[in-house]
Order: C-alpha cells, then structure tokens, then sequence
C-alpha cells in the first residue's frame, strides 16, 4: 500500500516513548491507541478487544476487526461509548468515514391497487452485536441503497439496556415518514432453538434471562405483549420445535424467512411446513446483514404492501400478511381473490385470482401458482415498471393456501404471501398401493445392481387431479427408518402411479414385517400398507376393492395383478400387434408386440434402455435382462413385451431373447423438427428443436421455443456434459422426447446433438450494468456449517 503523505488533515505521527517503549506494534488480543497533544494531554483514544477501556475514558464491547478489516472513527458521530461511533470495514488510510447523504431518488414503490408494494430488509445488525457499525450510520446506509425501510435487530443477549434504548433515540431520528422508515427490534437467539426476530416493544427477551433459551417462554413473553409482532428466521432443521403450534400467539407471528443472507439460503421448504402446522406467516426475503454495506450486500429484500411509507401502514401490513420476498431488488409479486389480497381468507368453490408482477429491470419470468406444495400453473411473462397483471380461474378446496412464485431467468426467484381457504384441508386419497421390500435377483430401480437399494414403495392416485406431494411423508413403523420427505414441487398425476426406491428415500422395509405409510403434512397417515412377512422380489399389493395380498406378482407402475393359476390348461392368447401409436392408449399390463426401428443404442440412456419408432410414434424400450449387443440404430425390429410406465412414461418391458426378432436394418430415423411445446405425441421420438437458453440447473438447461419452454437432460450414462451456457445463447438440440413424471423433456444421447446457433456474448459485453449490488447465483449450502454459523 502507497503510504501517505503527511497533510495538516491527515498528519504522520511519531511514537511516544513517554506512553510506552518497543516498536510501534499493537497487540493482537487488545490495545490501546491513545492520541495526545504536545503537552502530555489525552486528546483521544481508541481501545480494542480486551484492553483497558475505562483506563482510557471509554466504553464498549465486542471492538475487533478481524483481518483484513480495520476499525473505523465515523466523523460525524461523537461520544465515548464505542459501539456509537465505530465502524468495520476494509482499510483505507487517508479517506474518513462519512455518513452517506439520503439518495437523489428513491427505487419505484410499485403500485399494486390500493397498495405500493415497498421493499427493503427486516433483519440487520449492527456493533450492538454482531454487525459492523453503529446504528446511525446503518439506518443512513440502508437509506442511501435504495432501501424503502430497514429494521435493526440485534441479538438481545448481546447489545445492553442502555443500547436498546439508544437503538430507539437513533430509529426515531432516522425515521423519515413518506421517504424512508426506521424500525427499531431484536432478534431472540437460541441455541437450540432458532431465532425470532420481535418488533412493537418497550422492552425485549433474551436467552440470559430466566428460561430465556426456550422458544415456549419466548411465546410465553410475547403473549403478555400483544401489541408485538414476530418473525421465525432462517430456519434450519427442528427450529421453534419443529414449528409446534401455539394459538395463542398465532396472530403475532406474522412473518417468516424463506430466504436469509447474501449466500441466499432458501428455505421454502420449513416456510411450507410452518404453513402445514398452521402458522398464518407470509414469506420474506432478509439480508441478515452484518458487513458494513446494508442494502448493498445482496439483492433480498422483504416486501410490504402498505398504504404509505410510514410505520403504522407498514406495521399493519405486517399483520395483514400483505408480504412477499424476493431475491432481486427490484422485483416485485402480489397475489389477490376477488378484493381480498393476500395474506386474507377466502371461501372455498370457485375463485378468479389476479397475479401482480412489476420489474423495473425487465427481466423475463415464469408465474406460477403453487397449491399443496407444488406448482399447478405456470406462464411466462415479461414485466415492467408497471405493474402486469393475469388471471386465473380454480375450484379452491376447504383449508388450503394458494400461493404465487415468480422464477426469473436467472434462477431468482419471489414469492407472495398466502391466499387461505376457509375450511378444514383433507388429505386427498393417495395410496400406497404396492410394496417389495425383499429384492433379490432383479435390478429394480434399474441402476445395474441387484442389491438392497432394489426395495420400492408404490403410490396410486386414483383421483381425476393431479395432488402435491410437496411436504409429504414416507416412512415405515415408529421407531424404523428416519422419514423420507417429499420436495417441494413433486406431483403425482391422475391416475398414475409413482414408484420410490429405497436409494432416494432411505426407507428401509423389514422382511419380518413392517408398515410402510404415507403421512400428510399435518401429521396425518393418509395410507399404509403392513404386514408381517415379505417373499423374496414377492410384493405386497393391493386389488381393485383395496383389499391387501402378499407374494403378488411385482408390478411397478403398472395396475397389481394376481398370480396366474397354476392348472390353467390353454395357451396365453397371442401378443396383440400394434402400432406405436396405439401403444399411447392400451392399458398398462398388455401383452403385445410393436414393429419399429431403433433409434438409441442400448444403455446410452440407462441400463437396459433403448427407443424404437416408427413413422408416427416412438417407445421406450426396457430388457435390463437381455443381451442388446446386436442392436443399433436403424435396425428395424419386432418387440414383444408387457407395458408399463416408470415415472409416467410408457415402456414395453422384454424378457427373454425370443421377445427380439431383428427384421431387418436401414438408416437411422431422422429428428422430427418440433416448433412447440413437446407433446404427450412426441414421446419416445427423436426430435430437433431450436431456441433460445432460458435458464440452467446443473444438467438440466431450458429454451424458449416460440412461446414455450422446452427442457433439455444430460443423462450420466450418455457420458456429455451439460454445455457452457449464457442466457440468450441460441442452439439447436436433438434428442428424445421422454416423460419424467408431470414433464416432458428431451434427452441428447451424442456429441452432436448440441449445437449452439449463436452466442449473446458481444451483446451483453455492450449491456451497461444495472445493478450497483452484486448477483447471486442461489444456491444450497451444507446446513451443518450454517447451523454452528447462527448458534450465536
């Protein structure tokens, strides 16, 4: 570093051996900086860490910068308690630190009906505990960012009484109605058991006092204060006792984190389950800010839909529910019924919702409405400064929440608080259908091995609607294996079956007996299957009239059948010969044969696998037993089989060598140029589609073809890679269409069949940048570094 020249501003000072002998050193663990004038008088001092505070006139806590920070004198701020007037930052000799001035403008409060929809952050700190400057100069910053409002919330076991009450003085002078809003709260810290974040107080809690590290005493507290209003931060695993509902300050706890930190940790999933327990919470987006940068450390921001810009409206906001996070500064969701907004109750039977959208940036989007824990509807859109509305039409269900998401091309993503529906929500009628829990010579899951991970538990949906699965549950007997939750966004559709492995859910079926259930997010067993010994590759099964048998013939994905009588005396009918589109409409269990030609090698998309088609159709193929070596593209050829899905898919499953007779060979099929979206039509053929790259998730990628989204899979086993990618970036891509359960997708199988068209590099080299704060990928960290990281 250059040094600095010596000014009357900015002198170079000289030690001192009156004070102290050696070199010019500060000690790691505490010091003293002491400033004196030429007659021996203390002009100022600054101590650190566990030096001698009082000896020096002065008081604190906590003053450390760790490397490569520096302590930093805030020139406009005067006093001798530290934590005042000290900042943490990176060094910068010769440039004071200032408090920033108030923004030429502000950022749009977009106008959503009778509401503005403000952004800002509701969860920050300062040197009162774990932050890195005074609160004076944190409500400045936060204003000079562009925030709408920001709320100080220091760990209470941290900052001391006489800071709490200073923290008021400075929130009240910083508080600028109609342009900027300071509020003043603390954030109750639990080892165990998480931590809130409480505003409306006189006084606060913390885990030092009496029974203060538990969240029932928290509730306790808060429902002697009723005025106070509270939100679950960051919640990690089996916080807030795994969000146990108490009534009594369920009309208090009115928000809840669903993203924290500029790492973006995104917890939709706890949001969910606190909504399944019934917690009335809408969803926010917080910085958790800790730097010396509030507001310009990331883009999260907390969203209120409030009347004005003052703390009373933005207060009763709060505890409307009218809320939204967002992971993008300027973007902005809402979601109404008819005049009810959300964060409101509405009746069940038919609904029209209107979605609000406004970005002042522009950046494209898909909306989605989301029920029972999944996506149900989705559109794409690209928004402006004024606001974009659409319409919806639903038959709401007793008890129910309805919510919106907004997912950029980016990745980033908004959610708008909860539309509730009156009533009781019952589970719908998802069954467990069919058991193996003793696998033994087949590779069921189809990954090569014959092993325990070949275990499956079948579900059914014999509903005419799809059902989100999204917060279910799959587990054996109390005390067995460890539940297997479903994600966020599963959908098993009507009429269909899904088949899990033990591989993914971990759930571990005893041959001596056990119970395999399937449990609603409230807790309730939806249905189970038990019994009290398992054959082996034997399953348990249900009939028609759901009544259990053992040792039936294993059928995943695909209606449960009965043992064949042994003493049956005729021949099996001959296989029916169809054609591959008649295979679309057959029901699974056939028996038939199909003409067609190979258009995928064998096992390049998974043991056992290969596609046929012929001039109308295509069909998966699955003979995981059977030698495939002869086979390859162009080869025309007769299949006999039983058909059946996986994952929604319809595949002819193959036997023995007789079940393949090699017609004759030609050239490989041609890609049929699809201009679309794909269509059920489309599965199993070989397709080419051209567009434009929407966004990407580790090998999965998306185009916009025409008006719709395709998605684009790299499967391990074809040995490709997902490509390098930028948004815009045009490319061409062959492949198979195929079925993943509520989906369609294609799958490249050779080098070839990813082209890039042209490349948006020179374009967006020209693009001046937007943004004065940095963009973050979301992503998901390890949880257990996280946890130790808020055990504070």
């Amino acid at each position: 570093m250059n040094p600095v020249s010596d000014t009357v501003h900015v002198p170079t000072l000289s030690r001192d051996t009156t004070w102290g002998r050696g070199h010019w050193a500060l000690s790691n663990s505490g010091d003293e900086v002491v400033l004196v004038d030429p007659f021996g008088r203390v002009v100022d001092a600054l101590p650190f860490r566990n030096a001698d505070y009082a000896a020096v006139g002065r008081t604190g806590h906590d003053i450390s910068a760790p490397a490569p920070r520096a302590l930093h004198r805030v020139v406009e701020l005067q006093g001798t308690h530290l934590n005042d007037i000290l900042a943490y930052d990176a060094p910068s000799p010769g440039e004071p630190r200032h408090i920033p001035p108030p923004p030429a403008s502000m950022p749009p409060a977009y106008a959503f009906g009778p509401f503005r929809a403000y952004r800002g952050v509701l969860h920050a700190h300062t040197t009162y505990s774990d932050g890195s400057g005074p609160p004076t100069l944190a409500f400045a910053t936060g204003r000079a960012n562009g925030l709408h409002f920001l709320a100080i919330s220091d760990h209470s076991h941290w900052f001391t009484p006489e800071e709490w009450a200073r923290l008021g003085t400075v929130a009240d002078a910083a508080n600028q109605p109609g342009a900027f809003v300071a509020l003043r709260a603390f954030e109750w810290t639990s080892r165990e058991h998480g931590h809130i974040n409480v505003w409306r107080t006189d006084d606060f809690f913390s885990r030092e006092m009496p029974g203060g590290e538990s969240v029932q005493a928290l509730y306790d507290w808060l429902a002697a204060r009723p005025k106070a209003l509270a939100e679950f931060n960051h919640p990690f695993e089996g916080h807030f006792d795994d969000f146990v509902l108490r009534e009594e300050v369920r009309g208090q706890l009115v928000l809840q984190e669903i993203a924290n930190s500029a790492a973006v940790l995104r917890f939709a999933e706890a949001y969910w389950r606190a909504l399944w327990r019934g917690w009335r919470v809408a969803p926010v987006a917080n910085l958790d800010t800790e730097s010396a940068n509030w507001g310009r450390d990331g883009d999260l921001r907390a969203g209120l839909l409030a009347t004005d810009l003052t703390r009373e409206a933005l207060f009763e906001a709060m505890l409307a529910r009218r809320a939204f996070s967002t992971e993008d500064a300027s973007l902005a969701l809402a979601l109404r019924s008819g005049e009810t907004w959300m964060g409101g109750d509405i009746p069940p039977g038919e609904t029209t919702l209107t979605f609000y959208v406004a970005d002042e940036e522009g950046e494209p989007l898909t909306l989605e409405l989301w029920r029972e824990g999944a996506p149900v509807w989705r559109v794409g859109l690209t928004p402006s400064a004024t606001p974009t509305t659409r319409t919806l039409t639903i038959e709401a269900a007793p008890g129910e929440v309805l919510l919106a998401r907004a997912v950029q091309a980016d990745g980033q993503e908004a959610w708008s608080a909860p539309l509730w529906v009156q009533g009781v929500w019952s589970p719908p009628g998802v069954l467990v259908n069919e058991v193996l829990p003793a696998p033994r010579q087949t590779d069921w899951n189809e990954d090569g091995v014959s092993d325990g991970d070949d275990e499956w538990i079948e579900l059914y949906n014999p509903l005419d609607r799809a059902v989100g699965l999204g917060g279910w549950q799959l587990d054996d007997e109390e005390g067995g294996s460890r539940p297997y939750t479903f994600p966020l966004g599963t959908v098993i559709a009507p009429h269909s079956y899904l088949v899990l492995f033990k591989k993914t859910t971990g759930v571990s079926l005893n041959d001596a007996g056990d119970t395999a259930r399937l449990i609603a997010p409230t807790g309730a067993v939806v249905s189970e299957i038990p019994y009290a010994h398992a054959a082996n590759d034997g399953s348990i099964a249900r009939d028609d009239k759901g009544r259990l048998h053992t040792n039936w013939p294993p059928s995943p994905g695909a209606h449960n059948r009965a043992p064949e009588t042994p003493t049956t005396p005729a021949s099996p009918p001959p296989p029916l010969l169809s054609t591959l589109a008649d295979v679309r409409h057959m029901p699974l269990g056939t028996r038939l044969s199909v003409e067609g030609v190979v258009s995928v090698p064998p096992h390049l998309l998974g043991h056992g696998i290969f596609y046929v088609q012929d001039a109308e159709a295509g069909l998966k193929i699955y003979a995981p037993a059977l030698d495939l070596s002869a086979l390859h593209p162009g080869d025309r050829v007769r299949l006999t089989g039983v058909l059946r899905t996986f994952h929604n898919e319809r595949e002819l499953r193959l036997e023995s060598a007789a079940d393949i007779v090699r017609l004759d060979t030609g050239e490989a099929p041609t890609p049929l140029f699809v201009q679309t979206a794909l269509h059920p039509a489309h599965e199993g053929r070989l397709v080419q589609v051209d567009g434009a790259v929407l966004r990407w998730y580790y090998n999965r990628w998306w185009l916009a073809v025409s008006d719709a989204e395709v998605e684009i899979y790299v499967r391990q086993s074809t040995g490709l890679r997902r490509p390098w990618l930028e948004r815009g970036m045009h490319q061409r891509i062959v492949g198979i269409a195929a079925t993943w359960d509520d989906g369609m997708r294609i799958l490249p199988f050779d080098a070839t069949h990813i082209t890039t068209l042209s490349s948006t590099s020179a374009s967006n080299a020209a693009r001046p940048t937007v943004r004065t704060a940095p963009r973050y990928r979301p992503r998901t960290p390890r949880i257990r570094f996280w946890q130790r990281y808020f055990a504070l």
